[in-house]
């Protein structure tokens, strides 16, 4: 593997851990506003429940999606070495 190769790798790595981190700020915001009432309540309401399991599909589309965008840009890029 030449130094471009690498330098293209690690620069593909670093977007992903950046798109990544952006994802699971966006999930800790959305639980934080799925979350609301008393902090002391030990059962969630309904409404928490698919609050959090809206958030979660989200996070899953989205993460799904942006692994591919990054595969398809790797193997574009002839690295390939996303998966």
């Amino acid at each position: 593997m030449s130094t471009t190769d690498m330098q293209q790798f690690a620069a593909n790595i670093q977007q992903q851990a950046l798109v990544q981190g952006i994802i699971s700020d966006i999930t800790e915001q959305s639980l934080e506003k799925c979350l609301t009432g008393r902090p002391n309540d030990s059962k969630l309401s309904g409404t928490q429940v698919a609050c959090i399991h809206s958030a979660t599909n989200k996070w899953m589309d989205t993460n799904e999606f942006m692994n591919g965008r990054m595969a398809a840009k790797a193997k574009q890029q002839g690295g390939g070495m996303m998966q």
